[in-house]
């Protein structure tokens, strides 16, 4: 019996993967800034491309952030940077319709400040174009690879990965978008506006402020624009009960809100008694009282 190119791409053992597809594999990498020049963190996934569904994940996830906004009564909804079905999605994709012929070049994950690449190689297939894959018509590169993908359910009807993935724009993600570069494919995903508003929030909030940052996590965040002044004298009290070491500056970047705005509200705080700050300027942080 004679393994065929698909059965050693998805379930073949290293040895047999590094001598007859050795580039059968998914590369990610996270870089500082919006370019290549610094590299952060980085994963050569060893498995499967199968195997390698949940190891980006797991490094998409330990690469971006998750914020929250709230709604109604103090409810706090998660809001990750990037949607997890359209990251699985387009990665399904990439891992259906790479060119696995092409020697010196694997399905690279890249994620930037502001954007997350997925890039497979080989070039649309003959008639497909980015309309097509947005209207559902989707044509097959690698017939038995997309045939055991919907076995194992990791694929649906073929051409219903844009569906699912347009699901997530009423969340506020914006579209891919989708190009073909030489002979390769790359998908750009936006980061969520969310962390845009933040971001820039941040930037405002850093000026002028010469007290400690603490512990601060730059990814809790919360939708401090939306709530109330008494929401988010709340908010102080639970990230002060959670025991972190609360400064202005860590609420500015957490609340998204300008430095002035958390200055006035925990100057008002402190004066109804609720707080207090605790040791010095440049190394204290608040407490309750």
């Amino acid at each position: 019996m004679v393994a065929s190119n698909a059965g050693l791409i998805l379930f073949g053992k290293d040895a047999s993967r590094s001598r007859f597809v050795p580039d059968a594999r998914v590369r990610c990498a996270r870089f500082r800034g919006t370019t290549k020049a610094e590299i952060l963190d980085q994963l050569e996934t060893d498995g499967t491309v199968l195997d390698a569904i949940a190891d980006v994940e797991a490094f998409v996830a330990r690469n971006t952030r998750t914020g929250g906004r709230f709604t109604g009564k103090m409810r706090r909804e998660d809001v990750p940077e990037y949607a997890p079905v359209a990251v699985r999605e387009l990665l399904i994709n990439a891992i259906a319709h790479t060119d696995y012929a092409l020697s010196g070049s694997e399905i690279l994950v890249a994620i930037f400040e502001d954007r997350l690449e997925i890039q497979n190689p080989g070039s649309f297939v003959y008639g497909s174009t980015v309309e097509t894959i947005k209207q559902g018509i989707s044509r097959v590169r690698n017939r038995a690879i997309v045939r055991i993908l919907r076995e194992l359910n990791l694929m649906e009807i073929l051409g219903s990965g844009y569906e699912r993935i347009s699901t997530t724009f009423d969340d506020g993600y914006p579209e891919p978008d989708w190009r073909e570069l030489g002979v390769v494919v790359r998908v750009t995903i936006p980061t969520h506006p969310f962390f845009t508003e933040v971001d820039e929030g941040d930037r405002d909030g850093d000026e002028g402020d010469s007290e400690g940052d603490g512990n601060n996590e730059g990814d809790r965040l919360v939708d401090g624009r939306s709530m109330s002044a008494e929401q988010r004298a709340a908010w102080v009290l639970t990230e002060i009960d959670a025991g972190r070491q609360v400064t202005n500056q860590y609420l500015a970047r957490t609340l998204g809100v300008s430095l002035a705005t958390v200055e006035r509200l925990t100057h008002r705080m402190q004066q109804e008694d609720t707080i207090h700050w605790s040791g010095t300027r440049r190394s204290g942080y608040f407490q309750r009282n």
